[in-house]
């Protein structure tokens, strides 16, 4: 099916290009880049997608110029879709940013995505993560390219909570056995589930003794662990929610989320490649140093600190790299004595958490240095 499957890339997309491309063959798609006319992303030439930062977004309703994309896409494509990518943190951000122009309201926000519903889709992303916006925009289009017919799903979950715990909570019970020792004993409830004995199982055609003992020893066990947990998760959540200590971890978490969705917005503006292990090495650092990331530079910003991180993988590959002849660097207040600092500080750190070993060395003579006489 994926091979059946052809992804036109607008040549609008810059340093989105590679990180698309790489990602849509893996899956095995043939994929093009393209002048196109209308839409970022075409499948087929029949599913269409607008792709939009938060921030491309707001803009795009300042502007108008989101309403004519989605209305030309449903002129010219089958399905068509507005993908915004940003979270509620980002969001905000934005919508702040926008005072000093044309100001946009959340109310309006939110009529401009209801506005362009009526006559198009907007899937709304979450994830800091591009692929997880490659993974949906190509998730939704081989669902209307296989054009299969919805069937209606009849729910299976009845009232009856004696049904329901034999058919979804005990191994070996399928919908039809759950249904037959419900009917043949009459079960309403759980109580009536406990009081089973390995006899009353016995009695039902095609249930023999091993397999009744195999059933009342695991509805014991599922119902005695379902109590134990239900009681300590009543012991904790009540007495951490609120201690200082959750308080200080929830606000190093979000903190953290915050990080990565710059880090992704970066990554869209720097002028450079970053490939996918050079991407997952800075995750790394930004998880690694969450709790002290300020130590690297008590006046620089969170984007500041996470541009240097960039430019350190960058300059592995490109010595020569100038740090204050780029744009983004004077946009994020980057000097070469602040990255110099940022550097120092990580590689500091680094040392200060790995653990150094002994090791044998033919170019040194160990028993000297031990004695001290190398001075």
């Amino acid at each position: 099916m994926n091979s059946e499957i052809k992804v036109a890339i607008s040549d609008k997309e810059l340093t989105r290009i590679p990180k698309a491309k790489e990602y849509y063959e893996k899956l095995g798609l043939t994929v093009t880049v393209e002048n196109l006319q209308y839409g970022d992303y075409v499948f087929n030439d029949k599913v269409a997608f607008e792709y939009k930062t938060m921030a491309d977004f707001i803009s795009s309703i300042q502007d108008n110029r989101v309403f004519n994309e989605a209305i030309n896409q449903s002129e010219n494509f089958d399905w068509h879709y507005i993908l915004i990518q940003g979270n509620e943190h980002e969001r905000t951000k934005c919508l702040a940013m926008t005072k000093e122009y044309i100001p946009i309201t959340i109310f309006q926000f939110h009529g401009a995505i209801a506005s362009i519903n009526r006559y198009s889709t907007v899937i709304e992303c979450y994830t800091p993560f591009i692929n997880e916006a490659f993974y949906k925009m190509y998730i939704q289009a081989k669902k209307d390219l296989s054009q299969k017919p919805i069937v209606k799903k009849f729910p299976r979950k009845e009232k009856n909570s004696a049904f329901n715990f034999l058919c979804y909570c005990i191994y070996g019970i399928n919908y039809k056995k759950a249904q037959t020792i419900v009917d043949n004993h009459n079960l309403k409830s759980l109580d009536d589930l406990m009081k089973l004995t390995i006899d009353d199982l016995t009695e039902i055609e095609g249930i023999v003794k091993k397999t009744a003992e195999n059933i009342i020893n695991s509805i014991r066990w599922t119902m005695t662990h379902i109590e134990q947990l239900l009681t300590k998760y009543e012991k904790s959540t009540s007495a951490e929610r609120y201690t200082t200590e959750y308080k200080r971890k929830l606000k190093q978490e979000t903190a953290r989320k915050n990080r990565h969705l710059i880090l992704d917005e970066l990554l869209t503006e720097i002028p450079f490649h970053i490939t996918t292990d050079q991407e997952t090495q800075i995750r790394y650092w930004i998880d690694r140093f969450n709790n002290n990331f300020k130590d690297f530079h008590r006046q620089a910003s969170n984007e500041t600190i996470i541009l240097a991180f960039i430019i350190i993988q960058l300059k592995q590959e490109n010595k020569r790299l100038n740090i204050e002849k780029l744009s983004i660097s004077r946009k994020y207040n980057l000097t070469q004595r602040i990255f110099n600092n940022i550097q120092n500080e990580l590689i500091f750190q680094l040392m200060k958490t790995t653990e150094l070993r002994y090791t044998q060395s033919k170019y040194y003579n160990h028993e000297i240095l031990k004695k001290g006489e190398y001075e």
